[in-house]
């Protein structure tokens, strides 16, 4: 019934596997919800027991450029002089190096 749930046809082909597959939305909700946080999450560091970098799939995808690849992991500083920054990457091993990169910038107290 076209109207009754504007933009839903904008969400279709935005969800993706840790790999990067192309998932339905119902295929993308059953996996999340079946994985374990351990599961989902790409590297976490605790530094001085009050900063945590964390870096996890998403699977949903945060590219909201009308151009470029799905961005589909995120890192986010908990805590310290950079609470809430946050990245996000299209690859895994693009969001292993970005984590780095975050530890590197938490451990500072500055952005790099």
């Amino acid at each position: 019934m076209p109207g009754v749930f504007p933009g839903v046809a904008d969400l279709v082909g935005r969800y993706y596997s840790r790999q990067g597959r192309e998932l339905s939305l119902m295929e993308w909700a059953l996996s999340y919800e079946n994985m374990t946080e351990e599961a989902r999450r790409v590297a976490r560091t605790a530094l001085d027991g009050e900063v945590v970098v964390s870096t996890v799939w998403l699977g949903l995808d945060h590219q909201w450029a009308p151009a470029g690849p799905p961005l589909i992991f995120e890192t986010m500083i908990f805590g310290g002089p950079l609470d809430g920054e946050t990245w996000r990457y299209a690859t895994e091993e693009q969001a292993l190096a970005g984590h780095a990169y975050a530890v590197v910038c938490a451990t500072a107290g500055v952005m790099g």
